[in-house]
C-alpha cells in the first residue's frame, strides 16, 4: 500500500479475488460515513426499555474521487472502472480500506460523471454498504445430499455406472466464468450446476474443475 500512496488512497478489493488484478485504487476527495438506527413508531410502554422498539440500521460510506494513471491512460482506467461495475452487478463481497474500513461490504451505488477533458483519470463516486454474513449449515446439508446421491448411483449395475461416468463433463474455470454462463453453453440449469459443484455462485475460483454435464 505504501508504494501506491499508503493512507492517502482507498483500496477496494473482492474478499474472494479471481486474479492478481482484482483490486481498485481510488484517490479520494471525500469519504462520507453514514450510520442509521431504525426507530419503531409504536408507542413505548411505560417503564419498559426503549430498545424494545428500536434496532440498529445500516452502515454505509460514499467515497468520491478518481481512478488515476498517467497521461493517455484513460482506456486502461475505463477497464478498471468496468471491473468495479462487475463487482457491483454480481453483488460481490468486497473489502474497503481507507480512512474508514469495511472488511465485508457490497457496492450499492456507482456514479461516474462524464468529462471529456480528463486525460489521466476517471472520476467517480462509489457507495458501499457494510454487511455481516450469517453462518449457515445449508452447504453441509447440500454435501450430504450429494453423497447420498452418489451412493445410490453406485448401487446399480456395472454397465449403468460406466455410462454415468462417460456422460460426466468437466471444464477448467477461467476469470469471468459463472454458472449462468455455463448453463447457456451446455444447456443445463443453474440449479443443477449448483448441485454438482461446491462453490457459491459469486465465489467460483479460477483454475478449478467444474462439472457442466
Amino acid at each position: 500500500m505504501a508504494e501506491t500512496g499508503g493512507k492517502d488512497v482507498t483500496w477496494i478489493t473482492p474478499v474472494n479475488p479471481g486474479s492478481k488484478e482484482s483490486y481498485a485504487i481510488l484517490w479520494p476527495d471525500s469519504e462520507d460515513f453514514s450510520e442509521t438506527v431504525n426507530v419503531n413508531e409504536t408507542a413505548v410502554i411505560k417503564h419498559t426499555p426503549i430498545n424494545t422498539v428500536t434496532q440498529a440500521g445500516t452502515e454505509s460510506i460514499s467515497v468520491g474521487g478518481a481512478l488515476i494513471g498517467e497521461d493517455g491512460s484513460v482506456p486502461t482506467l475505463v477497464k478498471k472502472f468496468e471491473r468495479i461495475r462487475k463487482w457491483a452487478e454480481n453483488t460481490a463481497e468486497v473489502s474497503l480500506i481507507g480512512q474508514t474500513s469495511f472488511p465485508h461490504a457490497i457496492i450499492s451505488g456507482i456514479d461516474k460523471p462524464h468529462d471529456t477533458y480528463l486525460t489521466n483519470q476517471v472520476p467517480l463516486t462509489i457507495t458501499l454498504q457494510k454487511v455481516d454474513w450469517a453462518d449457515s449449515n445449508v452447504k453441509k446439508k447440500a454435501n450430504s445430499s450429494k453423497n447420498k446421491g452418489k451412493a445410490k448411483k453406485t448401487s446399480g449395475s456395472g454397465h449403468k455406472q460406466k455410462n454415468s461416468k462417460s456422460a460426466v463433463k468437466t471444464v477448467t474455470t477461467k476469470p469471468g466464468d459463472t454458472y449462468y454462463k455455463f448453463s447457456l453453453k451446455y444447456n443445463v440449469s443453474v440449479a443443477q450446476l449448483r448441485k454438482w459443484n461446491k462453490y457459491p455462485d459469486r465465489s467460483i475460483p479460477v483454475g478449478v474443475k467444474i462439472r457442466v454435464k
